[in-house]
């Protein structure tokens, strides 16, 4: 994965750099800092935003999605200015002064010179940027020696044995975790594994391992295909509607916003397939799931058996509310390898959208488990704190402006105590300087500033020195540089 994203990041901005020298030879007069025609002052743009700004020029694009940090106590008048530059706001975070919004390409360079603005940054999505490279199936490579019940604890594929886990919880039996919080900012987790279902209250009391499933994506500004536009209205009388010229059976008559979720849409995680059922995908079939939704009381039905019927499906709300958990697929007849899928709704009444949160990702299922899971083999270890909560907030690989909004929604969020940030596979072409000074850094800094949350996070995504990406180069994250065990 690392290696195919170094390669994409590679050919899209040899595409960048083919469009500055383009851009120059047309007389586009790409402005450059310190002489952007009209203003006297210096721009507080990187090279790297300016080939941004080239690229999306060639592409016909007439605005772009922008990341500022404000000065502190200035984001009432960075918010006015950025308006009054024809730009939208989609995102305000006065507690630390940031926002997020579309601006028109011709302003960006304007706004950065503004003495309101500390730092600003260019969104990247990597769909959007390069739309046309895929993600190649991974062949499923099984472990030549996969753990069993009697695998030791420590081992050179866990943590414990480097952080000298087993001999701290034998001295210190309750410091397994319970009555605390974890943010885990990546994907989302397997949320039907049995080692993520239970976690333990500081009274005792067992709770839901995963207290919050939460996205921190927004379907205005990136491609998050999971995100389902609810724009249709429709009413069912007799327990029946119709849309597209195709009849469903309603739950009950009354109205509803309905839409579809598209499994073809999906290019992550490769190796689902874009198969969410696990039918095969056989040719004439359908990739669309209906989604129907009563507005009224937040529920969600997810036709997942594609009968057209709402009335055999279960009936969802916001995780957060109960932690209702639908299902794609099925085990019937039984599998030696599990043909289900765990979703959550997320519902934006503002926007009419839905989300739904599928929990396909290994990545961060093994995360999770190492560092919270709980009763591996029937109950013979947990992970380091097995007893912990999970708060996980969906980031994926693709843009910027979720890590930091994902990290200011953490920070504020009773539940979580740690927050624990996967960063950026994309950081390596984007932080020229290493230092803390781009839209996540001055961020990151006012969050633990301003919170006093112990923020976490690899101090790097790929192999090499200076590796050390920008988002974890600012004062107030702890940044742990990977390696790998000889003996492993």
């Amino acid at each position: 994965m690392r290696g195919l994203m170094s390669s994409r990041w590679g050919q899209t901005f040899s595409i960048v750099g083919a469009g500055v020298l383009g851009l120059a030879w047309y007389g586009f007069g790409i402005a450059m800092p310190g002489v952007a025609a009209g203003n006297s002052g210096p721009d507080k743009l990187y090279k790297h935003e300016h080939a941004l700004i080239a690229l999306s020029k060639l592409r016909g694009d007439k605005d772009v999605v922008v990341l500022v940090a404000a000065r502190t106590g200035r984001i009432a008048e960075a918010v006015e200015e950025f308006t009054k530059l024809g730009g939208e706001v989609h995102f305000r975070a006065d507690d630390v002064d940031y926002l997020r919004g579309r601006l028109p390409l011709d302003k960006v360079v304007k706004l950065s010179m503004s003495s309101n603005v500390e730092s600003l940054d260019i969104d990247i999505d990597v769909d959007r940027f390069n739309p046309e490279q895929d993600f190649p199936p991974e062949e499923e490579k099984p472990s030549s020696v996969p753990p069993d019940p009697d695998t030791p604890l420590s081992h050179p594929y866990l943590p414990q044995k480097d952080m000298d886990i087993v001999d701290f919880q034998a001295g210190h039996a309750t410091y397994d975790g319970r009555g605390v919080g974890m943010a885990i900012l990546d994907a989302t987790p397997d949320m039907l594994a049995p080692e993520l279902q239970r976690a333990t209250a500081l009274d005792g009391q067992p709770v839901r391992k995963i207290s919050e499933l939460l996205a921190s994506t927004d379907p205005r500004d990136d491609t998050d295909p999971m995100w389902v536009k609810m724009d249709k209205q429709v009413r069912a009388e007799g327990g029946k509607f119709t849309v597209d010229n195709m009849t469903y059976t309603a739950p009950a008559d009354g109205e509803y916003r309905f839409g579809n979720f598209n499994e073809r849409d999906l290019k992550q995680p490769a190796y689902l397939h874009q198969d969410v059922n696990f039918d095969g995908n056989p040719e004439g079939s359908s990739g669309l799931f209906a989604v129907l939704w009563d507005e009224k009381t937040g529920t969600v039905w997810v036709d997942t058996d594609q009968d057209h019927s709402f009335q055999n499906e279960r009936a969802l709300q916001d995780y957060a509310r109960r932690g209702d958990i639908g299902i794609f697929g099925s085990n019937r007849p039984p599998q030696p390898r599990r043909h289900t899928v765990g979703f959550a709704v997320q519902t934006d009444p503002e926007k009419h959208y839905v989300r739904l949160t599928l929990g396909v990702w290994q990545h961060v299922t093994e995360v999770s488990g190492a560092t919270i899971g709980k009763g591996f083999y029937g109950g013979s270890y947990n992970g380091i704190a097995g007893e912990a909560q999970l708060v996980s907030y969906f980031t994926g690989a693709s843009s910027m402006y979720r890590r930091v909004e994902s990290v200011i929604e953490a920070a504020r969020n009773p539940k979580v105590d740690v927050i624990c940030l996967e960063p950026a596979v994309m950081d390596e072409v984007t932080d020229p300087l290493h230092d803390g000074k781009l839209v996540a850094g001055v961020i990151f800094d006012r969050i633990t500033e301003k919170y006093k949350k112990p923020l976490l996070s690899p101090a790097n995504n790929t192999f090499g020195m200076t590796t050390v990406i920008d988002e974890v180069s600012s004062h107030g994250i702890l940044a742990v540089g990977a390696y790998q065990a000889g003996e492993a």
